[in-house]
């Protein structure tokens, strides 16, 4: 559902239809797509900044689709429950790709031997650790050609031709204090 949605919204509507009657089982399932879809894009801002368990409520009582329901457990939620508590839409959004390519957004290994006039460049952490300066700028902070990420990161940094844009989660004063001579730092 969420794939259909995030399609819609990049008007892609034919595999935004083709997602959403996949789990319709009638003879005029597309029409049926079109109007939970265009159900979903009216409520898009009610949801998009909520929990997926929010999402996922608002599925069952608005849509025909047969979910299954959470498991009770005496001992607290199940992995399922909280990460659905947990996540929300906006962020597993994100990792919605259209697969025609529409704007010039290109992760780091698509873009590799391109060059952009404007480059943005997301420091995260890696997937279940919090942020970690030395860590997620050491690219930055200490670079070693032999480490794999600060190669990737190289890869990024390389592509811009006249601004490069790093967005960090933060920067310490000693960070600040390091990269002051080599950038502009401006703090959002």
């Amino acid at each position: 559902m969420i794939k259909a949605i995030e399609f819609a919204r990049q008007k892609s509507y034919k595999e935004a239809i083709h997602e959403i009657s996949k789990q319709l089982n009638t003879d005029d399932c597309q029409r049926q797509a079109i109007l939970i879809i265009q159900q979903m894009l009216n409520a898009y801002t009610e949801y998009s900044s909520s929990s997926i368990m929010d999402f996922y409520e608002l599925i069952k009582t608005t849509t025909s689709f047969q979910l299954p329901r959470f498991q009770s457990r005496s001992d607290g939620p199940t992995l399922a429950e909280s990460f659905y508590r947990g996540t929300k839409y906006s962020d597993l959004a994100l990792l919605i790709k259209n697969q025609e390519k529409v704007g010039c957004d290109r992760t780091i290994h698509q873009a590799k031997g391109s060059e952009f006039k404007n480059v943005l460049v997301v420091v995260k952490p890696k997937p279940n650790t919090n942020y970690d300066e030395n860590r997620d700028l050491g690219f930055l902070l200490n670079p070693d050609i032999n480490n794999e990420e600060h190669r990737v990161y190289y890869v990024a940094v390389s592509r811009a031709q006249e601004n490069l844009y790093l967005y960090i989660p933060s920067l310490s004063v000693t960070a600040a204090g390091r990269l002051d001579g080599v950038c502009e730092i401006k703090y959002l």
